[in-house]
Parts: C-alpha cells; sequence; structure tokens
C-alpha cells in the first residue's frame, strides 16, 4: 500500500490523526491487507492510547469505517464496520483505476463528554464539554492506494448472446484501463457462486485463461510508449508493470515477455488432489 500525506485540518474536538496534537499519545495505525480477488480488503483499526475513542467504539456509539473512492469515475462510498476488524468490499463494476482507501473512525451518534485526563486527550481539552456530533471523524487515518493487479482490471459481465460456456474479452479506456470480460450466463454463475474446493480450482482456472488472454491483449496493442495512446497512459497499468517487475517477471512490453507465464507465475493452477492421494 502506498500512503500519501494530507494537512492536519482544525476541528472544535480531539481527534486522532498525523500532526494533530488532541491525543498526544495516541496512535491511529489502521493497517490493510488485498485481498485475492482485487476488489476487497480487511482494515484493522488499530488504536493505542486513544482510551476516549476506543470506549466509544465499544460501547457502539463509535463506528469504524473506510472510505472507497475512484477519483477518475467519480465513485466514492462509505463502509461502516462492526468493531475494529472490517472487511470492505466494493463495487467490482468501477474497475477503472485502483481505487484509494481511507480508514476512519466515525461517531454514531450526537455524544456529550466531559473530557479528562483518562480520555489521554492533550491537557488543553481536560476539562472541556465537548459535543461530538453524529457522523463527527473522530480518527482519520492515512489514504492508501490498492496495488493494481490484473484480476483488479476484469470487469466480468454476463452476455446472454453467448452460447454456454464461452467468453470474449476487449480492452477498455473510458474510464481508466480495463478489460471487458463477457461470459456466457452459465459461465457467469459459476464465476460468481463456483462453490466448494474442487470446484474454486476449476473457478480460477478460468480466471487465469482470462488473466492470460488479458496479457496477451496488451502485449499485442499496449507494448509501446505512445504517449496518450500508450500503455504508461494508465497509472493502473504502470501500477501492474511496477508490481510484475517487482517479482521478477518480464513485463508486457518486454522481448521475452509470455503472456500463460506471466499469469501461471502471479496465480499458479491449483490441482484437485485424488481421493487415494
Amino acid at each position: 500500500m502506498l500512503k500519501f500525506s494530507d494537512a492536519v485540518r482544525a476541528f472544535p474536538f480531539p481527534v486522532l490523526e498525523d500532526g494533530n496534537l488532541s491525543f498526544p499519545e495516541g496512535e491511529y495505525s489502521p493497517e490493510i491487507t488485498n485481498n485475492d480477488e482485487g476488489y476487497s480488503v480487511k482494515v484493522y483499526h488499530k488504536l493505542k492510547n486513544a482510551s476516549l475513542i476506543e470506549r466509544f467504539v465499544n460501547e457502539g456509539r463509535a463506528a469504524c469505517c473506510c472510505t472507497v473512492s475512484v477519483p477518475i469515475t467519480g465513485y466514492r462510498e462509505l463502509f461502516i464496520g462492526d468493531g475494529f476488524n472490517q472487511d470492505v468490499q466494493w463495487d467490482r463494476n468501477w474497475v477503472g483505476e485502483p481505487p484509494v482507501l481511507r480508514p476512519l473512525i466515525v461517531c454514531r451518534e450526537l455524544i456529550s463528554h466531559k473530557l479528562c485526563v483518562e480520555d489521554g486527550v492533550h491537557n488543553m481539552w481536560v476539562g472541556q464539554e465537548i459535543s461530538f456530533n453524529k457522523g463527527a471523524k473522530i480518527a482519520i487515518g492515512p489514504d492508501f492506494r490498492t496495488e493494481s493487479s490484473i484480476q483488479s482490471l476484469l470487469s466480468i459481465d454476463k452476455d446472454e448472446s453467448l452460447d454456454s460456456g464461452r467468453l470474449h474479452i476487449n480492452p477498455c479506456t473510458e474510464d481508466g484501463f480495463y478489460f471487458s470480460v463477457k461470459v456466457a450466463s452459465d459461465l457467469y454463475k459459476f464465476v460468481q457462486s463456483p462453490g466448494g474446493s474442487d470446484r474454486s480450482k476449476h473457478r480460477r482456472s478460468i480466471l487465469i485463461h482470462a488473466i492470460s488472454s488479458c496479457f496477451a491483449l496488451l502485449a499485442k496493442d499496449y507494448s509501446k510508449e505512445d504517449g496518450d495512446n500508450g500503455w504508461q497512459f494508465h497509472s493502473n497499468l504502470r501500477a501492474l508493470a511496477g508490481e510484475m517487475e517487482s517479482k521478477g517477471l518480464p513485463v508486457w512490453h518486454d522481448e521475452d515477455f509470455r503472456p500463460e507465464e506471466a499469469a501461471t507465475s502471479l496465480y499458479p493452477h491449483q490441482i484437485p488432489m485424488l481421493e487415494e492421494e
């Protein structure tokens, strides 16, 4: 995850964020891990030396949240968690750019509270009667931009005109860059809900086939750096290229690039085990 820094704003109540002195010893250090699907993450809201905020969350008066936004498309959504660990899954159709995530903690209701030393706030707040409005941000984390993976560039949609078991793929550049994967009705249903361990492995193989085809399209049509028409114009392709290079893999503009090898290096096939094994 890449973090961005922001300017510190003034609030009429104590807020825990980098650069804000309201909680001198307080720390809000959320951690985010990507899930395999490319359109969901786990957020771990970690608090330290901020007993006021921790108590509000434990009492259900405040909630750990995460905003997901894609600036180029205007998509923005607030996800409200239950407790300090949160699963966040955004609309898979908004895949033009890797989304920007911001963890935060927000008041669920109007809270009136007289601040004391035990709350962990700065001395200038001690003794003051403060009102936290519903929706007030009392802890604000940094921005995270998710790493672009090839799976995050897939937009899978049902196409009833396709015969059973078929699919076709086209690159799209209207809202950033992504691949439109059109699949037959039966295939779409299976990809959405495969069910069972071995069936999930077959689903994985279908996606690997699609990813290999996407890499082939990149090698064919986007191997040159042609300004606004080249792959470097798209930030998610730049991020994907950086991810592949960091893993020692050739990128689609390299002479020794093999689409099928790149796909199975990132997502190796998982072979179902026989009962006797």
